[in-house]
């Protein structure tokens, strides 16, 4: 495969989702910071920022559920699918699930490395809103 064929391989893979089975009901998404495996401020701070930055360059809303719930939101199916964001104790994983899935809740893992700025192309919160992106279908 010469470099052109590479090239566009990889831009196929990726693609946004765009199936409507997978996407976000009302474009909000639900989430939880999950406080066995917490998060601190700083990192926190960090994923906030990332949820900013998509509130800000998008129409997807961010809504914890605490508020879902106190609001009786019909989102999110009525707030009993949501994203479980952890902190894993051990190992590497940045990951998350393409797009809205089965799974009540689905796990997002942001573990200390996704907080690493290795070279000038990286920042603190690029990890967490690349795993949102995902997401969200993206």
């Amino acid at each position: 495969m010469n470099q052109a064929e590479e090239d566009d391989e990889n831009r196929r893979l990726s693609l946004v989702v765009v199936s409507t089975t997978r996407t976000w009901d009302g474009g909000v998404l639900c989430y939880q910071m999950n406080e066995e495996y917490p998060f601190d401020s700083k990192h926190k701070e960090y994923i906030y920022m990332a949820m900013r930055i998509i509130e800000g360059s998008t129409n997807v809303r961010l809504v914890d559920t605490a508020t879902c719930k106190a609001e009786r939101m019909s989102y999110c199916n009525s707030c009993a699918n949501w994203v479980d964001f952890k902190h894993p104790t051990s190992g590497r994983d940045c990951n998350s699930s393409i797009g809205i899935t089965d799974e009540d809740p689905q796990v997002l893992n942001l573990a200390d490395r996704c907080f690493e700025v290795d070279d000038d192309l990286k920042t603190v919160y690029g990890s967490a809103l690349h795993e949102m992106l995902h997401a969200l279908a993206m």
